[in-house]
């Protein structure tokens, strides 16, 4: 799917939960959120450390 893959709980509390998301770590960059990790779903470089506000 657009969101990698899907898993779905057979049986227990969790019953029709997607058990295999992948999840996305996000920086707002210029004043936008993009995707920095993982890798494979990167819209951007990764920037660490972040510059200070302003």
């Amino acid at each position: 799917t657009f969101y990698g893959p899907i898993k779905f709980e057979k049986e227990g509390d969790h019953y029709h939960d997607n058990i295999q998301p992948v999840p996305v770590m996000i920086q707002i960059q210029d004043g936008k959120t993009v995707a920095v990790g993982p890798k494979e779903a990167a819209a951007a470089e990764f920037i660490y450390p972040l510059p200070a506000w302003k």
